[in-house]
């Protein structure tokens, strides 16, 4: 498109805001030049809108990659939002145990007034979140164009965390993920870095997020196959603030200089009672897909990305092409690293490799990790840990070598953990 083209479409766009009340924009995101429909949405926090006028879009444009691109990359962000919105409407504690489940550690403010919580609710939260990627990732995998791109000031998008319909200052992306850091000093430096720069997300990075939907979709999947009553009863208060059990004595203590004794009793109950029994099975094997699909989607993603001939302000770079993070350099051993974790992680998940047991001396005695998904026992922590939980999952074959984990850690500097959170 050439920019003459742009520049009058940018004009239309800009008209049609002005003249639409279903869908207002402040009038300094209107005056921005975006050669996208979804930009002036995110940097103004308004998801919502947004979806709306690209849902709009494609039924006068049906098939269109741009816009398929740019709608599932809205409706990603809105699961993210409305996760952190329903959070937020909860009000969850800050917590030893919070600080362990992934989806509760969204980082959202204090809510004076939460709303009283059952294990149904939150189960049902998470169930929402699951719905919301699946339609995200329906909608990317319509995407069939390598010429998409998709230019976006990242750390700038604002989220309307607390659900009041206004997207403060306290809202913007960079800023929360800067507080969400917090001591992590590096990482704080490298959002601030981030905050004026537009990363321009292309093909390679549809598959990016499809792998992300598959990923978060799979650990949703597997909360939700397991009853986790025995421990919500225990422990609910100390996940929200209202959270509701059967035992009402818990929350009458008051905070004072023996809470730290009070909670650790909490904790102790709360391990004691991690003992899920299977509650939906199939959708365990679901969370097995997903795991499937997100290692296929990272192969196909850095395909792409090596197929790349540009250099164009890139999400994930290949070993040639510029950083976003100018202290990380992504070489060609971590590359041909990466390739060789997806091809352990599918071999585990497969069964064709096996976990080694941490208990006894036979080193071809494992966990076959498909059993798991396959064949769901009920789930005993102190069991797993004393290695009796894992006895029906044991079987002899070849192991996945401790070497190779340690291989990994070393060639991306002691932060594997962190490279496999930004390449999926």
């Amino acid at each position: 498109m050439t920019k003459l083209k742009r520049m009058a479409i940018n004009k239309w766009i800009a008209i049609f805001f002005l003249f639409n009340p279903a869908i207002t924009l402040s009038q300094e995101i209107i005056d921005q030049t975006s050669s996208t429909i979804v930009e002036p949405f995110l940097i103004s926090g308004k998801l919502a809108d947004g979806e709306t006028k690209l849902i709009s879009e494609l039924t006068l444009k049906p098939g269109d990659d741009q816009l398929e691109m740019e709608l599932g990359f809205i409706k990603f962000l809105r699961s993210v939002e409305r996760m952190a919105q329903t959070l937020y409407r909860f009000g969850p504690n800050e917590s030893l145990a919070m600080g362990q489940i992934p989806f509760l550690r969204l980082p959202v403010p204090r809510n004076p007034d939460p709303d009283k919580v059952q294990l149904q609710d939150a189960r049902a939260m998470i169930q929402q979140l699951i719905d919301d990627l699946d339609q995200a990732e329906a909608m990317l995998a319509k995407v069939e164009s390598d010429k998409v791109k998709l230019p976006i000031k990242v750390m700038r998008i604002r989220l309307d965390i607390n659900g009041d319909g206004q997207a403060t200052d306290k809202e913007i992306l960079g800023p929360v993920l800067n507080q969400y850091l917090g001591v992590r000093r590096s990482a704080s430096d490298q959002v601030v870095e981030l905050m004026d720069r537009s990363i321009h997300f292309d093909r390679s990075d549809v598959d990016w997020m499809r792998g992300y939907c598959c990923l978060l979709r799979a650990m949703g999947e597997v909360i939700l196959a397991y009853d986790q009553t025995e421990l919500w009863e225990v422990t609910a208060h100390r996940f929200f603030a209202k959270g509701q059990s059967k035992f009402k004595f818990l929350v009458e203590e008051q905070t004072d200089d023996n809470d730290f004794w009070i909670e650790l009793r909490d904790v102790i109950a709360g391990i004691h009672n991690i003992q899920f029994p299977v509650k939906e099975a199939q959708r365990l094997k679901k969370a097995h897909r997903h795991l499937l699909d997100t290692i296929s989607h990272s192969r196909i993603m850095w395909k792409r990305i090596n197929a790349e001939v540009d250099d164009d302000q890139e999400w994930i770079p290949s070993p040639t092409q510029s950083n976003p993070f100018t202290d990380v350099r992504i070489t060609r051993q971590m590359h041909s690293a990466w390739n060789k974790f997806l091809n352990e992680g599918e071999d585990l998940l497969e069964g064709k490799l096996l976990i080694p047991f941490w208990r006894g001396t036979n080193e071809r005695r494992g966990v076959n990790l498909y059993k798991v998904f396959h064949e769901p026992q009920k789930f005993d922590l102190v069991l797993w840990i004393h290695g009796s939980g894992a006895a029906p999952f044991l079987e002899f074959g070849k192991c996945s070598d401790p070497d190779t984990w340690n291989e990994f850690q070393r060639i991306f500097r002691g932060n594997f953990f962190g490279f496999a959170v930004w390449f999926n």
